[in-house]
């Protein structure tokens, strides 16, 4: 039966249904790259001169022969290496593709580029003479979803907008109040992509997630972070048939992988400046683990005034993007809409007795799982610090 959220769309149209917001982690206002010599170098350095024992044998062949696991004639990833340490970063790990509103339809109605398996699939057959080779018709699958909006409103009266002017010079007390409708809305959607990558039940299986307790979370002095990184690699690009190429990571995850013994063993034989009992840069992480970082900072609390807490909690995780690709294995996908956000301002002339201007901000989003084999999550990878 086929599948009546699915749209096969010609490949040269694919590109009029919308596009990806990132289309590298390197697009991102706060990304920091990282020289590839240095990760070179480091590799070279920690399979040469690193002791048995630090690792195990199955992670010193990644480092010693990297062609091993991830095909020679696919560059390592568009746009460098490097990381991003912001508050927001869920549109990393779920590549936001912003689709194009079409033939009428809705604004809220949106849909996604899917990728499978069709460029492994081989054809047996010997072309005799005469014979043509068979036609390959390539299309686009397109999942159909549709979003849902959130936002808010805020009322800013004329007395009110006075009192402002005199009292707070240099503040524009409308742009302010609108700006924190943008920043709670935006701070909702980071909450729902977090959630998405941190329930064990969107991974295809057991297998492709971990829940970390005691000695064996990276805090630890007994956690082998860089076995477990290693491992899940492994273990996503055999899934997924594709490597992982992002590593993100919560506050807490990020401290304790920086100050994680096998890691600051590690680079001890990676050409760095590091003794152990002190904490690696972020650059460091990037060269030793071959992927770009992305480091989630924000915060978020249900009730206004209420508790404070951090969205990505302890939790670390892998993830297939596909940076720098129209079509590519992703884990999951933040959809939105060319036609958002949306910001209205209408006057009321009977508030406050003298009137005042009414500002609304929307956003439209909805995150999906695409690939359930393109991730890998450790759940309370670090204690809280």
């Amino acid at each position: 039966m086929s599948n009546p959220n699915i749209e096969i769309v010609p490949l040269g149209e694919a590109s009029q249904r919308g596009y990806w917001r990132y289309n590298s982690i390197a697009d991102h206002p706060e990304y920091v790259p990282i020289d590839p010599e240095k990760v070179a170098f480091m590799r070279k350095r920690i399979s040469e001169r690193m002791p048995t024992g630090v690792v195990s044998d199955a992670v010193r062949e990644t480092f010693a022969a990297p062609a091993q696991y991830r095909p020679a004639t696919r560059s390592m990833f568009p746009g460098g290496l490097g990381y991003v340490q912001t508050s927001y970063i869920g549109s990393l790990v779920l590549p936001e593709w912003q689709a194009q509103p079409i033939g009428g339809r809705p604004k809220e109605a949106a849909s996604y580029p899917v990728t499978g398996t069709e460029k492994f699939t081989i054809n047996d057959r010997e072309i005799g003479p005469g014979e043509k080779p068979d036609r390959v018709d390539i299309a686009v699958s397109f999942t159909a979803l549709t979003l849902k909006v959130y936002g808010g409103s805020v009322m800013v009266e004329d007395r009110e907008r006075d009192e402002a002017a005199g009292n707070l010079a240099g503040l524009d007390l409308d742009m302010y109040k609108l700006g924190v409708i943008e920043t709670a809305t935006n701070t909702l959607k980071e909450k729902h992509q977090a959630t998405l990558v941190k329930t064990t039940g969107n991974y295809s299986s057991g297998t492709y997630y971990t829940t970390l307790s005691g000695t064996t979370q990276w805090s630890h002095a007994s956690g082998v972070a860089v076995d477990n990184i290693a491992g899940a690699k492994r273990t996503v690009a055999k899934g997924a048939l594709e490597d992982p190429d992002l590593l993100w990571l919560s506050a807490d995850a990020f401290t304790a992988l920086r100050k994680n013994a096998q890691v600051l063993t590690a680079v001890q034989y990676g050409g760095d400046k590091v003794s152990p009992g002190t904490m690696v840069p972020p650059s460091t992480l990037v060269a030793l683990f071959g992927l770009n970082i992305a480091i989630g900072g924000a915060r978020n609390a249900t009730t206004p005034g209420g508790a404070v807490s951090e969205i990505w909690g302890q939790d670390a995780g892998l993830v297939c993007t596909a940076p720098g690709q129209m079509l590519g294995v992703r884990f999951g996908v933040t959809a939105t809409s060319t036609a958002y956000p949306y910001q209205a301002t209408e006057r009321q002339g009977l508030i406050g007795g003298r009137g005042g201007d009414e500002s609304v901000y929307t956003d439209a989003w909805k995150v999906a799982v695409v690939k359930s084999t393109a991730g890998y999550l450790w759940v309370n990878a670090s204690t809280a610090y």
